[in-house]
């Protein structure tokens, strides 16, 4: 697990800002393991819709 911690970390600065193809790729499959765990533990639906509704709220109270 901390292996691919680290590893997320030094692909955040190459793969955003250098375009850097690795980087990204360990971006992509960082994202994914994520979604992987929020369905897993069934909270997909409503994360997905609090985090829809956020946005839209704090854009409104701003």
């Amino acid at each position: 697990m901390r292996r691919r911690l680290r590893r997320l970390s030094y692909s955040i600065i190459p793969g955003c800002k250098q375009d850097n193809p690795k980087s990204r790729a360990d971006l992509s499959f960082a994202a994914m393991l994520g979604g992987m765990a929020i369905t897993n533990a069934k909270l997909g639906a409503a994360h997905g819709l609090a985090s829809a509704l956020g946005g839209k709220i704090s854009a409104l109270i701003v």
